[in-house]
């Protein structure tokens, strides 16, 4: 799993976007199965969106998973949890389940 982030609760003074973290954010690669697995699971429980709708203008975390065809988008997360899946729906991850995925990433893409 490939992963693009800004640290979570790091306050940046221009937006940090699905688009622009890529160039502005860390790259690393998380090879772990329990690490993948870990981050899945907190997707996966991740619950519809309240009445606050995924801004794009704070994102942390973007997953894209390997393939044949090349790395995917898994979905873009933004700093208090609220997440946008590939296909365009929304959630919003609990928060232990994203001080999980804080936890794999951070272990997993020290530097």
């Amino acid at each position: 799993m490939t992963v693009y982030y800004v640290p979570f609760g790091v306050e940046t003074f221009t937006p940090v976007t699905s688009t622009n973290i890529q160039e502005r954010g860390r790259r690393c690669e998380i090879h772990s199965a329990e690490g993948i697995e870990k981050i899945k699971g907190a997707l996966r429980d991740a619950t519809k969106p309240p009445s606050e709708k995924f801004s794009d203008e704070r994102v942390r975390v973007k997953l894209l998973e390997q393939s044949n065809l090349g790395d995917g988008l898994l979905a873009v997360v933004e700093n208090e949890g609220d997440v946008r899946f590939s296909d365009g729906t929304e959630g919003q991850i609990s928060p232990s389940g994203l001080d999980s995925m804080n936890k794999v990433i951070e272990r997993e893409c020290r530097q």
